[in-house]
């Protein structure tokens, strides 16, 4: 699933000769003349307040055209959002091609905390519309969803919308963009075996699979890697990682050896985190959300997780639970 993030990523990869001669360290969200702001949409606000400490915020519909490759981005700021927690989102786009053979597919946006240039935290990142075309036809382009990481806002707080055509010299007309942000519906976590920090663990997944697993971590550098993992008919894992609120803090496909999947973030926070792992053609959202239609199957391996033993107190209870089990189904 292109992104903001992925896309960002091959561009820096790709410029870093450049941008090592010009003294600047390539880095997600980093860069030298990567943004083009645009400032569009500045009309009026319309705050729906819900009862309770929910909120709702819609700015006025507005029209931009916008531009490729991803780091020539538009940043349009959202202002005057009402005091909240935001998690939930939902984005219409009336799309026309316009230059260099735009296709609708290519259209991408992000909710982040600055312009691309300099912004540190991507809220929301959902990659192309689920009903865009490789095609320059005019379509209305929809997203909903849930954000990655859950975006709280004073009084009269301000988030940045970003936007960009990911194919290098072609632009678009979105007109009659309509952003709506919302709270979030609670989150449930998933079923998940328990593991700590160290070590590695194995499992096996079937087609179309995904397992979690939660772990405490008391900050500082983390990797994650499915170094020996044996899947078939490709060899090929794929790793999400979320906090204890369900926000996606990282996800990986192919940064590990041939099609294995690597996780490393040198400054973690401390807390509670879920991981998940599953075959090629997975797909992670916030929210805890992954599902997955890899056809792959067969063992895998994840390097810097070990599963929890449980105590002998509890393997214990449990036998004694058998046993009471078993001489009930004698009577």
């Amino acid at each position: 699933m292109s992104s903001f993030r992925s896309l960002i990523v091959a561009s820096a990869v790709l410029a870093a000769p450049a941008l090592a001669l010009a003294g600047t360290t390539p880095s997600i969200g980093k860069g030298v003349n990567r943004v083009n702001p645009l400032n569009t949409g500045t009309g009026a606000h319309v705050n729906l307040p819900i009862m309770g400490s929910d909120a709702v915020y819609s700015p006025a519909p507005f029209t931009q055209t916008v531009t490729g490759p991803t780091t020539s981005a538009n940043s349009l700021l959202l202002t005057g959002i009402p005091a909240g927690t935001y998690g939930q989102f939902s984005v219409t786009v009336n799309w026309g091609g316009s230059v260099g053979n735009a296709w609708s597919n290519e259209a991408i946006w992000a909710l982040a905390d600055a312009p691309l240039a300099t912004a540190l935290t991507f809220y929301a990142d959902p990659g192309p519309s689920p009903v865009a075309a490789s095609t320059p036809s005019p379509r209305t382009l929809t997203w909903t969803g849930l954000f990655d990481t859950a975006y709280t806002a004073p009084a009269n707080g301000d988030l940045y919308f970003l936007s960009a055509q990911s194919f290098g010299g072609s632009s678009a007309v979105w007109s009659n963009v309509t952003i709506t942000l919302s709270e979030a519906p609670p989150v449930v976590p998933p079923v998940s075996t328990p593991a700590m920090v160290g070590g590695s663990l194995t499992g096996s997944l079937a087609t179309g699979e995904i397992d979690w697993y939660k772990f405490s971590f008391a900050g500082g550098a983390l990797t994650l890697d499915t170094e020996g993992s044996l899947l078939a008919p490709s060899n090929d894992t794929e790793l999400f990682l979320y906090n204890a609120t369900g926000g996606l803090v990282a996800s990986d496909d192919d940064m590990g050896s041939g099609f294995l999947s690597l996780i490393s973030l040198p400054n973690a926070a401390a807390g509670d985190y879920y991981l998940a792992v599953g075959g090629f053609n997975s797909v992670g959202v916030g929210g805890f959300g992954v599902t997955s239609t890899s056809p792959n199957s067969g063992s895998y391996v994840v390097n810097g997780l070990t599963v929890v033993i449980p105590e002998p107190t509890t393997l214990a209870a449990i036998a004694g639970m058998g046993l009471v089990a078993l001489r009930r189904r004698r009577a």
